[in-house]
C-alpha cells in the first residue's frame, strides 16, 4: 500500500510540476545561446525537480485559493462549479530549525484559507512535499494535509491530500511572491 501511495504521488507530482512549469521560450535549431540562459533553465528545472525546503517556503505569498464549495467571502469562476478567494499567506520562522522539530508560523489576511475556520493562524511542519499545518488550540480542524509544488522559487502550489476533523473547503491553493 506504501508503494502503491508513493508511486501515485510521486506520478502526480511530475503530472503537476509538467503542466506549471514554465522555462520560456523554446531554443531554435541555430540559435546561439548563453551559458546563463542554458543554466538559468536547469536552474529553474532543479527547484521544481527537488523537495522544497522551509526557507524556499518562508515569506509572504499572494494566493489564490480554488474550492468546490461556496463560502463566505468566496467568488464563483464564470459561473460554474468552483469558488475562489484571494489572500496573502505569510510563513515565518524563529529559528533555523528544521519545521520538523520547530515547526513554523503561518497567518493569513482572510479566514478559510488552510481551514474552514476563523483562524488566520496556526503553526506548520514540512515533510518532503507535504505541507502540514496546525491551527491554533482548535484540535478538531488539525490533521490537514497539502502536497507542494515548487514550479519556481517564486511560485508554488498546495494541494489538499487529507482533510482534517472540520469540513474540508480547499481544493488547490497557488501562491506567488
Amino acid at each position: 500500500m506504501k508503494k502503491y501511495l508513493l508511486i501515485t504521488l510521486t506520478a502526480f507530482s511530475i503530472y503537476v510540476i509538467s503542466d506549471d512549469l514554465d522555462l520560456g521560450a523554446d531554443f531554435q535549431p541555430g540559435d546561439k545561446i548563453t551559458a546563463s540562459e542554458f543554466n538559468s533553465k536547469f536552474n529553474e528545472l532543479k527547484v521544481a525537480a527537488q523537495s522544497p525546503k522551509d526557507s524556499d517556503l518562508i515569506g509572504a505569498w499572494n494566493c489564490k485559493v480554488v474550492s468546490a464549495y461556496q463560502k463566505g467571502g468566496l467568488t464563483q469562476i464564470n459561473g460554474g462549479f468552483l469558488w475562489t478567494k484571494d489572500a496573502i499567506l505569510t510563513l515565518s520562522e524563529t529559528d533555523n530549525v528544521s519545521s520538523i522539530s520547530s515547526p513554523k508560523i503561518w497567518t493569513t489576511s482572510v479566514n478559510d484559507v488552510l481551514y474552514n475556520t476563523n483562524d488566520l493562524n496556526g503553526t506548520y511542519s514540512l515533510i518532503g512535499n507535504l505541507f502540514m499545518p496546525r491551527n491554533g488550540e482548535n484540535t478538531e480542524s488539525n490533521g490537514e494535509a497539502f502536497l507542494v509544488n515548487m514550479t519556481s522559487k517564486n511560485q508554488f502550489s498546495l494541494s489538499r491530500i487529507q482533510s482534517g476533523g472540520g469540513a474540508a473547503i480547499n481544493l488547490y491553493i497557488i501562491c506567488n511572491k
